[in-house]
């Protein structure tokens, strides 16, 4: 998302919301930086979560109350599916897109792999033509179309969802495809967003018909009937975060599941650093789901040696 869209948005959200929310907002990406990590600024960050939980609670109240009876059908999915989305198609993708895409392929295990492009996600699901519309005219970003698909796809189908940036280290467990929901459940800390760790979005997946999912499409084609402005960019998170709060099923969903690796970000963080073998390999062993970052240059050698990004990314460059 360019700087320009933020700016833009941040306009329309305080004119339809609150300007008030926006003080919130920059107080929480201020909080973000390593070096700005003062309490007023994180007091600011949790005014801006309770601000716009409690508006998207009374604002869907309807929504969440439908949902309060809903039974969760539990039934093993036909197939483990792998979902990801490359909109351009998966020739156009760059370098660093592309080594992840190529490392989910070699650790499937015993699941399909389904990348949804603009070619072929007709056969998958269909959206409401007043989300093209919105899309089109830039009230709804391309991202926030693909966490409305994301949902959309697996409360159909079930399966896990990754993002296209998410480089997979080592063959991916079986156990994962039996969760109602699943995502990454990392230790709490303290930081600007509202999940907290609770759930990475990132990496999410359940049960056909589980209940986040299909609540979570639901929350978000209602909302987007109501509005033209998106109160977030993190509004999918905060969807999630509904969802813990109001339905006791899943919030004993997330909080009954296994801690998974703290160093899922420490990968982006080493792509310019010189390729070691052992180093990397100890790493993927541990995380097997790491977050990228294609939008940034790296360096392709130091010190005489390639980086790890090279390495990773050396048969795509």
């Amino acid at each position: 998302m360019s700087n320009m869209w933020f700016v833009k948005n941040g306009l329309r959200v305080g004119r339809e919301f609150s300007w008030r929310l926006d003080l919130y907002a920059l107080a929480s990406f201020m909080y973000m930086s390593p070096s700005m990590q003062f309490e007023w600024l994180y007091r600011l960050s949790e005014k801006k979560h309770r601000f716009i939980i409690d508006y998207l609670e009374k604002s869907q109240a309807d929504v969440i109350e439908r949902f309060k009876e809903y039974r969760e059908p539990l039934q093993q999915n036909e197939k483990n599916i792998i979902w990801t989305i490359w909109w351009q198609g998966e020739e156009q993708a760059p370098p660093l897109v592309k080594a992840c895409l190529e490392s989910v392929k070699r650790n499937l295990g015993n699941a399909e792999y389904r990348i949804i492009t603009r070619d072929n996600y007709g056969e998958y699901l269909d959206l409401p033509d007043f989300i093209w519309e919105k899309h089109k005219a830039g009230r709804i970003s391309f991202a926030l179309l693909s966490d409305i698909m994301r949902f959309r796809l697996l409360s159909l189908y079930g399966g896990i969802w990754l993002d296209s940036t998410i480089f997979v280290g080592r063959r991916i467990p079986d156990e994962i495809f039996t969760y109602p929901f699943w995502s990454q459940h990392t230790k709490y800390e303290k930081n600007a967003y509202v999940q907290k760790n609770l759930y990475h979005f990132f990496t999410i997946g359940g049960l056909k018909g589980n209940l986040l999912c299909t609540f979570a499409y639901e929350f978000l084609i209602e909302y987007w009937k109501k509005h033209d402005t998106i109160i977030d960019y993190f509004l999918s998170d905060y969807t999630i975060f509904v969802a813990y709060r109001n339905f006791q099923t899943f919030k004993d969903e997330i909080d009954s599941l296994p801690y998974t690796s703290e160093r899922l970000y420490e990968l982006v963080h080493s792509l310019d650093d010189p390729y070691d073998s052992d180093k990397l390999d100890a790493l993927l062993a541990e995380c097997t789901y790491s977050k990228l970052d294609w939008h940034r240059k790296y360096r392709v050698e130091a010190g005489g040696k390639e980086t790890i990004f090279a390495h990773l990314t050396r048969e795509f460059l």
